[in-house]
């Protein structure tokens, strides 16, 4: 485990510790998510003699909270992994599909507003950090002839923490004994360009310049009544 792994890790036990005092609710989240960055790599490279496409195949956000539940204002941390199935074709002709993956640490300040007896709207506010698992060797593809290269296209993983601020709104919804359930939509920012491309052939390797990787989502988060109600009658006994 790196010192970024750690980091993360670090940093989530700590909010954990400090919200274990308080009154939390314990939530899972799955959200579809809309990309953009993830598409036609091939007009960032100065050189391409290769008709190369990559686009991301059901990409999902799947994810764990623990909220503090308060009068308006409810801060919140998670831990989210981002799976997406990249793609990669050339000539339009489905060449590879490989997976990848992204940890995700967002910390959330969310305001709700009830607009009825069982519903509120709800706003959040946010950052964290991310980190991209998939190492470089598991995205590359491409060919050899007589072990000699024709050529090889990879997404190159900066081994590094990045940051970002992500926003969002939606409805709130009290089941009863049920628990509750969110519906929301949220755009996330990436604060620092990271991601790069890299082709290589017999004659020439080139790399894009760094971009970020900025994307919508919608989903679900789930609050569980067992689990708001196990935390009350612990503090009870």
């Amino acid at each position: 485990m790196n010192k970024y792994k750690l980091t993360i890790l670090g940093i989530s036990l700590l909010f954990y510790t400090q919200l274990q005092a308080q009154k939390v609710n314990f939530g899972v989240s799955i959200n579809s998510i809309m990309d953009r960055n993830y598409n036609t790599p091939k007009g960032d490279f100065q050189f391409q003699p290769r008709d190369i496409n990559l686009h991301s195949s059901i990409p999902l956000n799947i994810g764990i909270n623990l909220e503090k539940t308060g009068n308006k204002i409810h801060p919140s941390i998670g831990v989210n992994l981002i799976q997406r199935n990249l793609v990669y074709s050339e000539n339009d002709i489905n060449m590879v599909t490989f997976s990848h993956q992204t940890i995700e640490l967002p910390i959330n300040f969310s305001y709700k507003k009830k607009i009825s007896s069982e519903n509120s709207f709800i706003t959040n506010l946010g950052g964290g950090l991310s980190y991209i698992l998939t190492p470089t060797n598991k995205t590359g593809v491409g060919l050899r002839s007589n072990d000699s290269l024709v050529y090889e296209f990879s997404i190159l993983n900066p081994k590094k923490l990045n940051g970002f601020i992500n926003a969002g709104f939606g409805i709130e919804n009290n089941l009863g004994n049920l628990g509750v359930l969110q519906i929301k939509f949220q755009y996330i920012f990436q604060i620092i360009p990271m991601l790069q491309y890299n082709y290589s052939d017999k004659y020439f390797t080139q790399t894009t310049n760094a971009f970020r990787v900025n994307y919508a989502m919608v989903g679900l988060t789930y609050f569980p009544s067992f689990c708001r109600q196990r935390k009350t009658a612990n503090r009870l006994n």
